[in-house]
């Protein structure tokens, strides 16, 4: 028996903060059956790639 998994993040617009972000989420489809987290992460839209379920660019921490 094959088993099918599909693994997806995006950015739930509908859930925008006041600070214009919105939460990443997960889902997970295990031969049709669908869960759906919150990863308890938050992106700008504009730095949101919803075809590549990601983050645009890169991040660096500040140097002191």
């Amino acid at each position: 028996m094959d088993t099918k998994i599909s693994i997806l993040f995006y950015g739930r617009k509908a859930k925008t903060t006041r600070d214009n972000l919105v939460p990443i989420y997960l889902r997970v489809t295990l031969q049709g059956q669908r869960l759906e987290l919150s990863t308890h992460r938050y992106v700008s839209p504009a730095r949101w790639s919803a075809e590549a379920g990601k983050v645009k660019g890169s991040w660096r921490k500040p140097e002191a």
